[in-house]
């Protein structure tokens, strides 16, 4: 957590109110940074946009557990980490969508529409997965025609 540097979370929470809340709840939840440190920790140094990232991904679970919700946990949390730095749609300056990114996983996972090692995956490897520069219709045109 070195890496975001005391003037790099101070400019993240200076953006908006909403953000110091995001590094307060970060630096009080213990096995969330220890986690996300384990896994690579923020692309660049950017927790606050992580932790803004992981958050918008949460508030689309369900208010219920299920057969999915620990791979999709881990999904939510390596495009958080990864996308922290945004990346653009191969051969554009269209930022590829976090939210959008996940729900394109969770669904294709749900779907059966992955190898079946994915669920094994790490966040790390995950991370490697997620942080694709092609469009999510792209990736599943992919899937659909091997």
């Amino acid at each position: 957590i070195v890496k975001a540097t005391p003037a790099g979370l101070a400019e993240f929470c200076a953006e908006d109110k909403k953000n110091g809340k995001l590094i307060d709840h970060l630096l009080k939840e213990v096995a969330l940074m220890k986690n996300m440190l384990i896994h690579g920790g923020a692309k660049d140094g950017k927790y606050g946009p992580a932790m803004r990232i992981y958050t918008d991904i949460l508030n689309t679970f369900p208010d219920y557990e299920d057969e999915y919700t620990e791979v999709n946990k881990k999904i939510a949390l390596a495009v958080a980490l990864e996308l922290a730095t945004p990346i653009h749609e191969f051969d554009t300056k269209v930022n590829v969508d976090p939210v959008e990114r996940y729900k394109h996983f969770r669904d294709a996972f749900k779907n059966g529409e992955l190898d079946p090692a994915f669920p094994h995956f790490s966040i790390w490897e995950l991370r490697h997965v997620v942080n694709c520069d092609a469009k999510n219709d792209q990736m599943k045109w992919g899937r659909d025609m091997l």
